[in-house]
């Protein structure tokens, strides 16, 4: 999916924004909670974002089908927008 989706690590720091817009990053979905990354304070200003919260191993607890749907829906609308 060259040139649609990157994957990466939370951006939480201003080199991580500006690496962003360099690749002219649109979206930015996160799939963990704020206290695991909490993501820059300009992201939601520059960037078009979502946090769906998934459980994964620290909890666990495997995410419902309805969690994973509800990520893709969300992933899928990035991908395309």
């Amino acid at each position: 999916m060259k040139d649609k989706l990157g994957i990466g690590t939370c951006p939480t720091k201003a080199d991580d924004v500006k690496i962003l817009k360099k690749y002219k990053v649109r979206n930015i979905l996160a799939l963990c909670g704020e206290n695991e990354a909490n993501w820059h304070e300009s992201i939601e200003k520059d960037f078009s974002c979502e946090r769906i919260i998934l459980p994964d191993s620290n909890k666990k607890k495997l995410p419902s089908k309805a969690q994973i749907d509800n990520a893709y829906l969300a992933l899928k609308f990035f991908v395309n927008n």
